[in-house]
């Protein structure tokens, strides 16, 4: 049985005189299933779709990245890809962005769409967003809209939180005995 150990939320499953009892401590876990397919682009862009404007385009570098090449906002340069998620379900996107002359990361129901954000990322660097997935697919989207060629890599998609109240935070969800 599980039993409230003390006020700082932590419980111990067997009987009072145990001492032996499994410890249970935030269980908040995060998935290690990679739900992005080719994000580190290690020998092609296979799995990402140009959505480019105009004459902008995408390509793969064999440094292990995939380019966006925009020459302006009527030329830009755009890759999507879309993933299986749980409407309701919290993930985390992390991608590193080098070169960005001027652009951003869009996340949505439709390849190119922005019902969750049009700025998950923001500049160069390596960029962590969290978000709530409002379909059974969600897709990114990396723009380049400014003049210059972007360089993207290490895309990651993994699933936060697969345990429901993990943080035991409240005992609504789950038996004491």
């Amino acid at each position: 049985s599980l039993k409230e150990h003390s006020p700082e939320s932590w419980w111990r499953m067997g009987d009072d005189d145990d001492a032996g009892g499994t410890t249970i401590r935030d269980l908040g876990v995060v998935s290690t299933t990679e739900l992005v397919s080719n994000g580190e682009f290690a020998a092609n862009i296979t799995g990402w779709t140009d959505e480019s404007t105009g004459t902008g385009s995408i390509a793969w570098n064999a440094a292990g990245y995939m380019e966006l090449i925009g020459i302006g906002l009527s030329h830009r340069g755009r890759a999507s890809a879309g993933f299986s998620t749980i409407v309701g379900g919290a993930y985390t996107l992390t991608v590193t962005i080098a070169n960005l002359a001027n652009g951003g990361t869009y996340l949505g129901n439709t390849a190119g769409g922005t019902t969750i954000t049009n700025n998950a990322t923001s500049g160069n660097g390596t960029h962590s967003y969290s978000f709530v997935a409002l379909a059974t697919t969600t897709y990114v989207t990396f723009v380049e809209a400014g003049t210059g060629t972007a360089q993207i890599d290490n895309v990651s998609v993994k699933q936060d939180n697969l345990v429901l109240n993990g943080g035991f935070d409240s005992d609504t969800i789950w038996t004491k005995g």
